[in-house]
This record gives C-alpha cells, sequence and structure tokens, in this order.
C-alpha cells in the first residue's frame, strides 16, 4: 500500500511498513482535531477538480464533503500520548513532546481499474493511528509508537503542479521532478488527481520558526508521523520468567540469563551479552573463554557458548561485518 504523509502543507510519498499485530481505531469525521483547532492546511490546488463517479467513498459507502475530508487528514492539536523508540531504545523510548501534532497518514491502495489514459486507479483513505497509549490495549505491554519530523513550512510550497524547474519558485532549490507521479489517486470525496507532476523541496530542519527564512512565511512544522500501536514481549527483566531477561532491539525478546550483574559472577569476572546470529544470552565471562566477542575469532568464525564457556566457532549462518 502506498502511503501519503501529509505534513506542513504538502505530500510526501513513501511505504509505510506497519506491525500486523497493531490493531488501532478508524478515525471518524467527529474525531477531527481532537477538540482542538485543525488548521493549517490551505485547500489544494485539484480541490476542484470535478468528482469520478468510480471514486471510491469512506468506509459507509458515503461520500464526505471536500471539507470534511482536509479536517480528517489535518494534524491533530489535542493532547497526545506516544513514544519515539527512535529517539531513545526499545525499552527506553523518548516522549514525543506536545508540540508535535499527530498526523494522520492517507493511504492509497491500488484498484482493478485505469483512467481514460491507462493509470492505474489508487483509492485513497485515512489510515487507522494512535495518539494514546491507552487505546493500545489489545496485548498487553502496549504503547504507541510514532516518529517526530521538524521541517519548516512555506506558504506557496504545497504539492503545486508544474512543468519546469522554472515553474517551483516559492522556496530556493524547488523543482520539477520528471518521475512525478503516475496514477491517479481517487479520495472519499469522490476528487480524482490525474497524474502529472509537481514541485518538489528540500526539507529544511528546524527547531522553531526563526530557523525557517528561506522565504516568507516560514513556519517549523511539527509532526508525530505514523503513529501506531506496538507490543513487546518485554519491557524490564521482571516482564520475564526465571533465568531468563529481557533484551531489547528491534522486537523486544526474554533470553536466557545465568546472572543480572557482575556481582552474580565468580570474583573478577562480567555478566555480559553473548548475541550471534543464532543464540542471544546474558552469561558470566570465566577464565576458560577464549574469545569475548563475534569480531575477536577472525573471519568465517564467531563467538559462542559451549561446554561451559565462550569460544570460536565456524559460522553456521552469514556474518555481517
Amino acid at each position: 500500500m502506498t502511503t501519503l504523509l501529509r505534513s506542513a502543507g504538502y505530500v510526501v510519498g513513501a511505504i509505510a511498513l506497519l506491525s500486523a499485530a497493531c490493531v488501532h481505531r478508524q478515525l471518524a469525521l467527529d474525531d477531527a482535531g481532537q477538540g482542538g483547532d485543525v488548521g493549517g492546511f490551505d485547500t489544494p490546488a485539484d480541490a476542484g477538480a470535478p468528482a469520478d463517479a468510480d471514486a471510491p467513498a469512506d468506509a459507509s459507502g458515503d461520500r464526505i464533503t471536500e471539507a470534511d475530508w482536509q479536517m480528517m487528514i489535518a494534524p491533530r492539536s489535542g493532547a497526545h500520548a506516544i513514544d519515539d523508540r527512535n529517539a531513545g531504545t526499545a525499552c527506553q523510548p523518548v516522549a514525543i513532546g506536545q508540540e508535535y501534532l499527530v498526523q494522520p497518514t492517507v493511504g492509497c491502495s491500488l484498484t482493478d481499474d485505469h483512467d481514460s489514459g491507462g493509470s492505474p486507479i489508487y483509492a485513497c483513505t485515512v489510515e487507522p493511528f494512535c495518539t494514546r497509549h491507552d487505546e493500545c490495549q489489545e496485548h498487553p505491554r502496549g504503547t504507541c509508537q510514532g516518529s517526530r519530523r521538524a521541517v519548516c513550512a512555506y506558504p506557496g510550497a504545497e504539492r503545486t503542479p508544474c512543468m519546469a524547474d522554472s515553474d517551483c519558485t516559492a522556496v530556493p532549490g524547488g523543482s520539477c521532478p520528471l518521475q512525478g507521479s503516475q496514477i491517479t489517486a481517487c479520495y472519499p470525496t469522490g476528487r480524482c488527481v490525474p497524474p502529472g507532476r509537481t514541485c518538489f523541496y528540500p526539507d529544511q530542519q528546524c527547531t522553531s520558526d526563526a530557523d525557517c527564512t528561506a522565504a516568507a512565511g516560514g513556519t517549523c512544522a511539527k509532526s508525530a508521523l505514523l503513529t501506531r500501536c506496538e507490543y513487546q514481549m518485554c519491557m524490564i527483566d521482571a516482564d520475564c520468567a526465571t533465568g531468563t531477561r529481557c533484551l531489547c532491539g528491534t522486537t523486544n525478546a526474554c533470553i536466557v540469563a545465568n546472572c543480572n550483574a557482575d556481582g552474580d559472577c565468580a570474583a573478577g569476572q562480567q555478566c555480559r551479552l553473548l548475541s550471534n546470529c543464532i543464540m542471544s544470552a546474558y552469561l558470566c565471562t570465566t577464565d576458560l573463554d577464549t574469545c569475548r566477542d563475534g569480531p575477536g575469532c577472525g573471519s568465517g568464525k564467531y563467538c559462542t557458548f559451549k561446554d561451559g564457556r565462550r569460544q570460536c566457532a565456524p559460522a553456521l549462518c552469514p556474518i555481517v561485518p
């Protein structure tokens, strides 16, 4: 599914990889703005495009108004609780600040239809998302996760049609890429946007409006993107059974452990993680160890635990440098 991230008045194309275990609430029309201001977006240049009789409707099968659609995709200004694991670790994520507004994601799915020019037609709608940890309770240890993004937004730098680079002057460095959208995107309003090139402006990172001086009216748009529920096997060692500990990673897991700290090991020894492509464990070092980690074993070998000690062995799976 193609995902469109609407942020700071323009659209960025991406592919969203969402966990299959995540089940979030669907966005409802009356949920727009979480009761707060949902401003910050101009009506897109193609808003007046004619409705297509074959365009998708919302989940109820009814068309919605353009104003309703703009509210549905506008940033959420209400209070939220979202963690950014990219800014911390798998077990110690960093909370995303309230100045970052939750940005709903527009997802577009390929249909079996084509427009009159042979362009494939995609049906677009708002993807499920979360704004608080208490919305992620389908399984234990559910949290709302997302990614933060802060870039400058300038009036006139929205997704505007173009034929050449000279049409893209709202901000210095604008271009009109040849590899423009080659699809027809249809929305629940009945509006369909045909293929066409649109202006591209490089992202300018920012921390405040004062950083956005490349053109008049610049503001620093701070968004919490791709929010979704994540469920982990563990977050702390206490979540795991006796004899195991929580290993933090892309997906947290309880792994074998014969120690929790250096004090659990013999005098002069350490409690260290041993990890390779077939096992991970927290184990005490010993005087008999011939290695401590993979790189110390040389080419084609890795450090493993066998016969009560760490030792080098031929790798049974590819070793990533």
